[in-house]
């Protein structure tokens, strides 16, 4: 089995300021939707740290809530209630490798666009 990371930085709206591999949501004040584009074959482990100023973020939290093969919800709160709050996440775990069959399809796309062959 091969290893996927799916990394990203999400400001406190919901904006996407860095990584690559998933989509996200803002769902409502504090809670926010990480969908991953490609599936993870078992069951992955993420991570989350709150993003921002010390002085400004030092009494906020992000917690994991639910997490499956495609995604996760994380909630980012002060001691109070929820909050929005930049964040950045790690996700890792198995990925299935290509079948054989897809990895020749790919290599004869690869080779057709190569030799200036149009694609069908």
């Amino acid at each position: 089995m091969a290893t996927q990371q799916i990394y990203g930085a999400v400001d406190p709206n919901g904006q996407i300021i860095a990584g690559q591999g998933f989509n996200l949501t803002r769902i409502k004040i504090g809670t926010y939707y990480i969908q991953f584009r490609t599936p993870f074959t078992a069951l992955p482990v993420p991570t989350c740290t709150i993003l921002g100023t010390p002085w400004k973020v030092c009494n906020l939290s992000i917690a994991i809530v639910e997490f499956d093969r495609t995604g996760f919800y994380c909630e980012t709160s002060s001691p109070m209630q929820p909050v929005d709050c930049g964040f950045t996440f790690t996700v890792s775990g198995e990925m299935r490798p290509l079948e054989p069959i897809y990895q020749d399809k790919i290599k004869e796309r690869k080779d057709k666009k190569k030799n200036g062959k149009i694609l069908a």
